[in-house]
């Protein structure tokens, strides 16, 4: 399923040097630490027992029998960002959300920055299309696929060397922290940065596979790479089912009618071998530069003709290993999400503006109990989560007073992770100099006249403590509160029917992104795990 919203920033990035400092700030909790001695490229961990930063998280040294606040304006960066890199430390399961944000710096546009963003700069109407984010609409593609080919060169990323922020993901992993990083992106550059394949999750598939709308035929993207760049809608070029049958029946006939009326010599053997053997790679091949293809039209079938037969293709339009707008997520992402989520120990939300559904959702759906940061150029607000009325007392309570995340580490993506890198890395990730540390940031506290209005509120913090925002270079506010009211216009389809719900949504409290129509509610969810799960309504 999924859902669309029109507003949020992007990310940018740029070089800055952080100096590695000494850590402080945590609530004694027992844990192993992550770190050890590298070896091949791999960390293996030491058994000494460190600090590991407990709720409520604070980002500050206690002083006396308090903490440091809101009221104490003289709070350092340097002593907030050595607090924020505490919640990392003892992590072995840290789970990451990933967006659009931390591609950018590679030259690959987010969706929704304004000026700069694809929804922004694309000419919709020069494609046929009468709204920018129609090019990833499942409907729209099905109606008519060619305005989405006519732009999807600029989609396909080519040879592009990942990003500090995907590197530091890979580190994640060397150091042995790393669980699973979920990425809404298609570029796939999480594994070319070096995460295994078995830690990224494609949430919303990926263009380097592609699959055929009519028989499901699956297909690597270099398949459909001449039609991609020509800008023309790729065709499935698979032989039909019912045209193997009729090859393999001529083939069958004349093999028969070569031994029973000729009594073929052993040339003649050995012809007709060549001559199957030469038939079963025509239809390996699905006839391709043998011959002359016949297009019945955009919705229509393609063909092949010769001098004796007529050989039908498949003929159905490729579409690319992407999750549109109104499609389901693919289950996998599902079942690896539910049983993440009692391993993950920490949440790192990065380069995400949270403006799809379901993925969006991730955050309420973790254990509130773990740190949540976001790396970001600006503040996002997470959709609420409903864990219906009978399933609210079992919950766990969460210790936060109205906010989404511990710490809001704002500013452009590869600036905020090469500052965590030089944290806890042996110079995997470069860390040269751009400036003094003390002043590559602010803790927003100590510069609320700069970004308030002249009634000294600051919009879009989304009840955020501004002790708990940390200023790089490339963050941005805005100093209006139209995104406060953003909804989230989801698409659900029913997990039973498989069909599309436009009524009421019965959604599983316990599953992530189970959702079933009201007909099939009273038969399925008494099925579904022996009827022991939650079901909210929405």
């Amino acid at each position: 399923m999924a859902s669309r919203r029109t507003r949020t920033k992007g990310h940018d990035n740029a070089p800055t040097k952080f100096e590695s400092k000494s850590q402080g700030g945590t609530a004694p909790v027992s844990g192993k630490s992550a770190n050890g001695t590298k070896k091949n490229g791999e960390y293996r961990r030491r058994d000494t027992t460190i600090e590991v930063a407990g709720p409520p998280f604070h980002l500050f040294t206690p002083d006396g029998d308090g903490r440091k606040g809101q009221s104490d304006f003289g709070t350092s960066f340097r002593e907030a960002f050595d607090g924020s890199s505490n919640l990392f430390r003892g992590r072995r399961n840290i789970l990451v959300l990933a967006g659009a944000g931390i591609s950018v710096s590679c030259g690959i546009p987010d969706f929704r920055s304004k000026g700069t963003g694809l929804y922004s700069t694309m000419d919709a109407e020069s494609i046929g299309l009468n709204d920018p984010q129609e090019l990833f609409d499942l409907e729209v593609f099905k109606e008519d696929p060619r305005p989405f080919y006519q732009f999807a060169k600029n989609l396909y990323p080519g040879s592009i060397t990942p990003s500090v922020s995907h590197r530091f993901l890979a580190l994640l992993h060397q150091r042995g922290m790393l669980l699973r990083v979920y990425t809404q992106n298609i570029d796939g550059l999480e594994e070319i940065a070096g995460v295994p394949k078995a830690k990224v999750v494609n949430a919303h598939g990926s263009l380097s596979w592609a699959q055929c709308t009519r028989c499901r035929a699956r297909m690597e993207s270099s398949e459909i790479a001449d039609d991609v760049q020509k800008g023309t809608v790729p065709r499935c070029r698979r032989p039909r089912k019912s045209g193997l049958s009729a090859l393999k029946r001529k083939a069958s006939l004349a093999s028969s009618v070569d031994s029973t009326e000729h009594q073929s010599s052993a040339d003649d053997t050995s012809s007709s071998k060549r001559i199957r053997r030469k038939t079963s790679r025509m239809m390996e091949s699905g006839l391709l530069g043998q011959h002359k293809m016949v297009s019945d039209g955009v919705d229509g079938r393609v063909s092949v003709d010769d001098e004796r037969n007529s050989i039908p293709f498949c003929g159905g339009v490729i579409k690319p290993g992407v999750t549109f707008f109104g499609e389901k997520l693919d289950d996998r992402v599902r079942r690896r999400l539910q049983a993440d989520r009692e391993k993950a120990d920490c949440l790192v939300v990065i380069g995400t503006s949270l403006s799809v559904a379901p993925m969006s959702k991730v955050i309420q759906y973790l254990k509130p109990s773990i740190p949540r940061i976001l790396i970001n150029r600006n503040m996002v607000k997470a959709p609420k989560y409903n864990p219906g009325e009978e399933h609210a007392e079992e919950e766990e309570t969460d210790f936060r007073d109205g906010y989404v995340f511990d710490a809001c580490l704002l500013g452009f993506c590869d600036d905020v992770t090469r500052a965590l890198a030089s944290k806890f890395s042996d110079g995997e990730i470069e860390t040269e100099s751009a400036g003094p540390f003390e002043r590559e940031g602010e803790v927003l506290c100590n510069v609320v006249d700069e970004h308030a209005d002249p009634n000294g509120t600051i919009h879009g913090l989304h009840d955020h403590p501004t002790e708990r925002v940390l200023l790089f270079p490339g963050a941005v506010f805005e100093n209006d509160d139209s995104d406060s009211d953003i909804t989230y216009e989801e698409v659900a389809h029913c997990d039973g029917c498989q069909g599309r719900i436009d009524g009421p949504i019965m959604k599983c409290v316990d599953c992530f992104d189970y959702d079933l129509c009201m007909t099939c509610f009273p038969r399925i969810s008494k099925k579904h795990y022996d009827g022991s799960h939650t079901f909210a309504r929405e």
